[in-house]
């Protein structure tokens, strides 16, 4: 037993699931796949598809090796053919077929860049694509048929008369090879692959990219719809159907079995019940008297006597364990058409190292995605595993944090039993990804769509237009979430981030699924197979109006505004509202009680292209604030801090007065945390620099002058220990505030904080336990008759 990680939907009574193993009893699929009679014994593949093997007496007898080769490959009518395709060390195609009698392998064409799988029926007839042209050799005479797009597979009917094919929609067609005419055989929203004819000719089966298993019937152009099943296989004299389920219960793959569907009856029967097998890849013999399957998790071939569908004297085969190494190398192909840069968050390894991320693969490719588009902050975490690195969003896959007015407290256990926040609790905590997902990326304010089945157009389509594309699919035996983002050299051939590794490589997991390549259902260019598409979601955000690079909004992370979350803060230190602010949103935190240092803070930096004088305004939202909310300014002149009461103002720009900015940009404004009172909301929205002129002096006297000659003298001693004087003057009655800050802009000490009357002073401070260096000393000045407020910002060096 094996924990699982679930995104599931119901399809008749049949659950869709995403399998994940757990941390501590991890289980690769290493099992032999495809196996099939032949007149020569049992063929198969290996998990990594780059081998043929001949099995006779339980021994291997012969092979054929090669990119690809064990993708689709299939046996002639007469079982004494193999079909299949080769892809080249320089990533060209050649459709092949391997000879039992002879033990030769046929090239049908020189090397090309996209060719078919080969089909041969029972007249001998075979039939593969080059491109977009279809070839069909009938009685050694070649014969070419223009599809007008590329198809991967294309059977034959042993009547010679029909060609099933799927086009660039995943849609089903017919062509009649006698008059040429074309019959669209599905006509639904969902993506098709595999079909395949019956043995009479009278029947064609194919599936939907989501697994589900349809018979259509070519004199009377109706369909049947016989449910979810993988590997479907005809009998050989019957219009009998074999393919395997699988069940899942509590998110555990409890067991996969064989059924058979009887199209007299029109019924599905269950011919296996083992408990501690995991049966697939079922096929009948010529005459339907045996059938052959194996297992996921094994390297045996089991055999067993069909009795009407009752299966006995198994006959296991042990596999030798060689037949899995594979000598392919998988990185032949260049660069790729198109990717985008996204950041990579592995479910295992990119999270703290208390979740066991064995079953985030949803998570984790959601915030590759919220990452992608910006919507949150950069949220650093160190990661053990499996070497010392930090990640920046995948703290979000299970942690607790706020945005959008939404807290993401949803709790639910993880692969190990810890219990786990952030996406994972959401889209777990009730439901699954398949119904929590969607809603997840719209709480974050993207535009999600999610379809069923889509087809190859619709990712072509997103990823062209630079929208990451959501994606559960059949990566592993029963489904894996990754973020599709690429397009690959190669047709049908798509480019992932895989939140668990690159599968084509030999671990899974592997801390490498960036830029992972995967070929489409029903196509072949040597890459791992999607399989099966379940679900997908597009996704669309509206990035805001780009501002001037003067303006610095709250929600621009990588073009000049820092949220921390660094410890002692987190994203749970931060709530924010997404209307009333300046575009519509803004930030907002508590005020410690520590007076001194900031836990919470922002800053804001701007691109300036010239030096010179500036008004620094900050947006203050309608929102019940702090009435001390103590900015600092980084200029050319060094720090000056300026308080601010953030609850007398509604929605509006508020002046924190004017200072010189240099335009080698490493002038910044930073809000803390930090107050006099504890408790109350101090809002974080946009800042801007409004440039006045070149001056290179400060404020003039006639400014001076406009503010009532209010002043502040140099401190006297300075340097000095313990106490040092400062002188002021004041025009008029009104309110002061005298602050010393450090260095880091941290508040040292509320010197004075009252009304004061009209006249000079002198102030004197004493000083404790504070380091060596700079201290700022700040005087904010609020005129009772005119409600100006001015301030002043001193350095004075502290020496012990």
């Amino acid at each position: 037993m094996f924990k699982l990680s679930l995104c599931f939907k119901v399809i008749l009574i049949y659950v869709l699931c995403i399998i994940s193993v757990n941390a501590q009893n991890i289980k690769k699929e290493t099992g032999i796949k495809s196996a099939k009679y032949t007149n020569a014994g049992i063929v198969f593949t290996n998990e990594k598809k780059d081998a043929i093997f001949i099995m006779e007496n339980n021994s291997i007898k012969n092979k054929i090796s090669g990119l690809g080769v064990g993708y689709y490959f299939n046996v002639s009518a007469k079982q004494n053919k193999i079909g299949y395709k080769i892809i080249t060390e320089n990533g060209l195609q050649i459709p092949c077929y391997y000879d039992l009698s002879n033990n030769k392998s046929v090239n049908l064409s020189s090397p090309v860049q996209s060719s078919g799988q080969v089909f041969i029926n029972s007249n001998g007839t075979v039939t593969y694509t080059t491109g977009t042209l279809l070839n069909v050799i009938k009685n050694n005479i070649p014969n070419k048929y223009e599809l007008g797009y590329y198809a991967n597979l294309t059977p034959i009917s042993n009547n010679d008369l029909y060609i099933a094919y799927n086009d660039n929609n995943d849609q089903i067609w017919l062509l009649n090879l006698e008059s040429g005419n074309k019959l669209q055989v599905t006509t639904d929203i969902k993506g098709h692959f595999n079909p395949k004819f019956s043995s009479d000719s009278k029947y064609l089966m194919y599936q939907a990219l989501d697994g589900e298993i349809s018979i259509y019937n070519i004199d009377t152009k109706t369909t049947n719809l016989i449910g979810v099943g993988f590997s479907p296989e005809w009998a050989n004299t019957t219009n009998n159907i074999v393919f395997y389920k699988t069940e899942i219960e509590n998110e555990n793959l409890t067991n996969t079995d064989l059924y058979v569907y009887d199209m007299l009856l029109n019924n599905t029967q269950k011919i296996t019940n083992t408990a501690d097998r995991f049966e697939i890849d079922p096929a009948f013999n010529s005459d339907d008297t045996k059938l052959v399957y194996s297992s996921i998790y094994d390297q045996n071939i089991i055999e067993s006597i069909n009795n009407d569908c009752k299966l006995s004297n198994l006959n296991v085969i042990k596999i030798n364990s060689d037949v899995q190494e594979s000598q392919i190398n998988y990185n032949f192909i260049g660069e790729n058409k198109l990717s985008l840069n996204i950041p990579y968050v592995h479910q295992v390894y990119d999270v703290p190292d208390w979740h066991s991320g064995y079953s985030s693969c949803a998570p984790s490719t959601a915030a590759m995605l919220i990452g992608y588009y910006g919507v949150v902050p950069p949220w650093s975490g160190t990661c053990s595993y499996p070497f010392s690195h930090v990640n920046s969003y995948g703290r979000y896959v299970c942690e607790r944090y706020r945005y959008r007015q939404v807290d993401y407290q949803f709790t639910a256990p993880d692969n190990a039993g810890n219990a786990s926040w952030g996406g994972f609790g959401y889209m777990w905590s009730s439901g699954s990804p398949y119904s929590n997902m969607a809603n997840y990326y719209r709480y974050h304010g993207i535009a999600a769509t999610q379809t069923e089945s889509a087809p190859h157009s619709e990712a072509l389509t997103e990823i062209q237009n630079s929208l990451p594309y959501t994606m559960c699919v059949g990566l592993t035996s029963a489904g894996h979430l990754i973020l599709a983002h690429g397009l690959g050299n190669e047709m049908h051939t798509l480019v992932f981030h895989d939140p668990y590794g690159d599968k084509n490589g030999t671990d899974y997991p592997a801390y490498n699924g960036q830029y992972a390549k995967y070929d489409w259902p029903g196509y072949n260019n040597g890459f791992e197979n999607l399989n099966t598409v379940y679900w997908c979601i597009k996704t669309k955000y509206n990035l805001p109006t780009p501002v001037a690079d003067t303006l610095v909004d709250d929600m621009e992370y990588s073009t000049g505004f820092y949220l921390n979350n660094k410890v002692p803060a987190s994203m749970l230190s931060w709530s924010d509202k997404r209307n009333g602010g300046y575009l519509e949103h803004f930030w907002y935190t508590t005020t410690n009680s520590t007076m001194y240092t900031d836990k919470a803070y922002a800053t804001w930096k701007p691109t300036l292209t010239k030096t010179g004088l500036y008004e620094v305004q900050v947006y203050i939202p309608n929102i019940s604030a702090c009435k001390n909310a103590i900015y600092k300014v980084y200029g050319k002149e060094g720090l000056k801090v300026v308080s601010i009461n953030q609850k007398a103002y509604t929605s509006q720009w508020v002046s924190l007065g004017k200072f010189i900015f240099s335009n080698d940009n490493t002038g910044y404004l930073r809000l803390g945390d930090a107050s006099d009172s504890a408790g109350t909301q101090i809002v974080f929205d946009a800042a801007r620099w409004v440039y006045i002129d070149s001056t290179t002096s400060g404020v003039d006297d006639s400014e001076i002058s406009a503010l009532n000659s209010f002043y502040v003298n140099q401190n006297y001693p300075n340097p000095f220990n313990p106490s040092t004087t400062i002188s002021y003057g004041v025009p008029s009655s009104g309110h002061i505030r005298i602050q010393m800050f450090n260095e880091l802009g941290e508040l040292v000490k509320l010197i004075k904080d009252g009304n004061i009357s009209k006249g000079n002073f002198n102030e004197v401070i004493n000083v404790n336990n504070v380091s060596s260096g700079h201290l700022f000393i700040n005087i904010v000045f609020t005129n009772s008759e005119n409600g100006i407020t001015t301030s002043k910002t001193i350095k004075a060096m502290f020496l012990k």
